[in-house]
């Protein structure tokens, strides 16, 4: 009785321990997701821009388009008697110059230095491979107004691929939601994407790590920040709600390889069981300067 009592509990004990096994999640899908992946260079060619409207254009810094009439075969009016009547020239407020500062990101913890991201993805489409040096890193393109270095972009100039050359946030695989915030084990990667609006919640687009593991998550693009004197790069995510959660950035240090954001470091570790440290970004120039557009 007393053998049978004993097998009894270790077969609990085992049952217990792969449930644990299995119950345990995991920041990324398994690695089979990708075998239908053909390649990038097998995708076809991103879709060509639309024509900007004036709005876009003037957001951008470029010429406005030229005037069209509302009736173009309404005639004009005969000159008046007293002379032609002259409007005052209207004002048209130019945006500040923007300054575009190109940058290497350099990675580093409280306690340890990593080194330069890398111009390329892990294996689900995801940025966070790190290298030793700087030469070859991945270089990014900020266009910034001095007034307000937030909601920006980051362009990769020297990226894996051309069709996703923004550095943005993308929901993670494991996450419950596209929200981040305290209590939250929520996450998100950051991969190639496309534009979105600043103080834009995340939305329904391709994006890298969707066109590699064929799992459609959500985005966003304009997350960064960027302080000119310090040279440090922050990030903030913004929720379903447009709110703007406290965002930390940690560094999967382990196979993953990824660079993630998440709203609660110690909430995401516990769930995940990592010991994934936060960590710090920093924009080390090439040798070019900023130039003022």
């Amino acid at each position: 009785m007393r053998f049978t009592f004993v097998s009894a509990l270790a077969t609990a004990t085992l049952v217990l321990a792969q449930s644990s096994t299995e119950l345990r999640i995991s920041i990324n899908p398994h690695p089979n997701v990708t075998r239908g992946f053909p390649g990038w260079a097998a995708l076809p060619p991103p879709a060509p821009s639309q024509p900007a409207t004036d709005t876009k254009r003037f957001t951008a810094d470029l010429p406005i388009s030229e005037a069209r009439s509302r009736h173009p075969h309404r005639r004009r009016a005969a000159p008046h008697r007293f002379g032609t009547r002259v409007r005052a020239p209207q004002a048209v407020l130019a945006p500040p110059p923007r300054i575009t500062q190109k940058c290497n990101i350099f990675i580093e913890s409280e306690t340890d230095y990593y080194g330069y991201l890398a111009p390329t993805f892990n294996g689900f489409g995801e940025y966070g491979v790190i290298q030793p040096h700087q030469n070859g890193s991945l270089e990014v393109s900020i266009a910034y107004r001095p007034s307000s270095p937030n909601k920006i972009e980051f362009l990769a100039t020297n990226g894996p691929v051309d069709s996703y050359p923004y550095i943005g946030g993308i929901t993670g695989f494991s996450s419950k939601g596209g929200d981040l915030g305290l209590g939250s084990f929520n996450y998100a990667y950051l991969g190639g994407t496309s534009q979105t609006p600043p103080k834009s919640p995340p939305v329904s687009a391709d994006n890298s790590f969707s066109i590699m593991t064929s799992i459609p998550q959500e985005y966003e693009s304009a997350i960064w920040g960027f302080d000119p004197e310090t040279m440090a790069i922050t990030v903030q995510w913004i929720n379903s709600d447009r709110s703007a959660p406290a965002t930390h950035l940690v560094y999967a240090d382990d196979s993953n390889s990824a660079l993630l954001l998440t709203g609660d470091v110690e909430e995401f570790q516990y769930t995940f069981d990592v010991s994934y440290p936060e960590v710090m970004l920093t924009c080390v120039p090439p040798p070019t300067a900023s130039v003022r557009r």
